[in-house]
């Protein structure tokens, strides 16, 4: 286990250090994730930086699902066309369709991704990733959180009383 993750207990009322989780800085925001019942402490530029990239991500996604919405769609106007109207009141042409699209929109969700990858790293004092994601655990009634910052990842310990 890493110095920047920690193991609690499910259902133990976690105590957040007044510090922002990715600069250390003063905190006077809190994210929208909640975390066993809390809310994560960030300072304003991270908390926007964190969002930008949330909203960048989001938007990626959409726009994956729009255009294999569209490739769906398009598909079975195709099929309707090249062998007759009835041919959409059959499942597997829906299936066919539906699978199609969502692979279409896979791809073009990766090839954008790919494209914006360059833009990421140049814009990367503009956008950062949330400073603390909760990860699954093998044991039942056990939370793994894993911090960006191992020393905000220390002083959550302190403030918990973790060893």
């Amino acid at each position: 286990m890493g110095q920047n993750t920690v193991r609690v207990g499910s259902g133990v009322a976690l105590v957040w250090p007044q510090a922002c989780v990715l600069c250390l800085g003063a905190a006077t925001k809190e994210d929208s994730v909640v975390i066993e019942g809390k809310r994560v402490p960030y300072c304003e530029n991270c908390h926007t930086r964190v969002e930008r990239l949330r909203n960048w991500q989001n938007s990626t996604f959409m726009i994956a699902l729009i255009i294999g919405a569209l490739f769906a769609l398009l598909f079975l106007i195709r099929r309707g066309v090249e062998e007759g109207w009835l041919e959409l009141f059959r499942v597997q042409t829906w299936l066919l369709a539906g699978g199609a699209g969502m692979l279409v929109g896979g791809i073009v969700y990766v090839i954008i991704r790919l494209l914006l990858l360059p833009l990421h790293l140049v814009f990367r004092s503009k956008v950062a990733r949330p400073g603390v994601k909760m990860l699954k655990s093998k044991k039942p009634g056990v939370t793994v959180l894993k911090f960006s910052n191992p020393q905000y990842a220390d002083l959550f310990r302190q403030a918990n009383h973790l060893a």
